[in-house]
């Protein structure tokens, strides 16, 4: 059984990127990048000079944090 916990972090990650996509806060993704650490060097590696990085940076970093989210449940539920 999914747990409804495991969608609360790409929520909350793509509701960041469409505040900041239509709010045209440039800065707000240079905070994006460092709450996505690990998977933003390649992101940013990848698309920095795309004309879509917002898109790019949303989808890759919605599903990394889905995916942070559905391995660390199954790793706790191993625990219990």
């Amino acid at each position: 059984m999914i747990s409804k916990w495991l969608w609360v972090l790409p929520t909350i990650h793509l509701a960041a990127c469409l505040t900041i996509w239509i709010a045209k806060i440039e800065s707000g993704v240079h905070y994006l990048i460092y709450a996505d650490f690990p998977l933003s060097l390649f992101i940013v590696i990848i698309g920095w000079r795309n004309d879509a990085f917002l898109l790019l940076f949303a989808v890759i970093g919605t599903a990394w944090w889905y995916a942070k989210g559905y391995f660390g449940g199954r790793f706790l539920k191993s625990l219990a």
